[in-house]
């Protein structure tokens, strides 16, 4: 009787242990992009990052090291992301990225010109921005 209960705990440690390195094998080959979005980077600060290579020009997609930033009071920010952007060259297949300093300046977030580009580290992440 023992026995059984032992292989039965086995095989579902072994299945939750296939369901968790699966689960996160699928996240980590998804765009951030909706995921960012459910941390609370507003689209509008996505697309604003996403923009310092022009669509037409570029194929970029947003880094897992987008992260919210603290503010400054002194500043008239009310918000701050630091926006992890990669980007492939369309004609020359050249590859960067990106950490890109985004500010709201004003309380209505849904018009995109409220969200400023603050500073850009062209060959630089998230980590570089505190």
């Amino acid at each position: 009787m023992k026995r059984r209960n032992t292989s039965r705990i086995l095989a579902a440690c072994i299945v939750i242990a296939v369901l968790v390195i699966s689960t996160s094998w699928v996240v980590a080959k998804l765009d951030p992009f909706p995921i960012m979005l459910a941390k609370g980077l507003h689209e509008n600060a996505a697309f604003l990052a996403l923009s310092i290579c022009p669509m037409n020009e570029c194929d970029s997609h947003l880094g897992w090291g987008t992260k919210e930033l603290p503010i400054d009071t002194s500043e008239q920010i009310l918000q701050k992301w630091c926006v992890e952007v990669f980007y492939t060259k369309k004609q020359t297949k050249e590859k960067g990225k990106a950490a890109v300093e985004i500010g709201l300046i004003n309380r209505d977030d849904d018009n995109p010109n409220n969200w400023k580009i603050v500073n850009t580290q062209y060959g630089a992440d998230c980590s570089a921005m505190k």
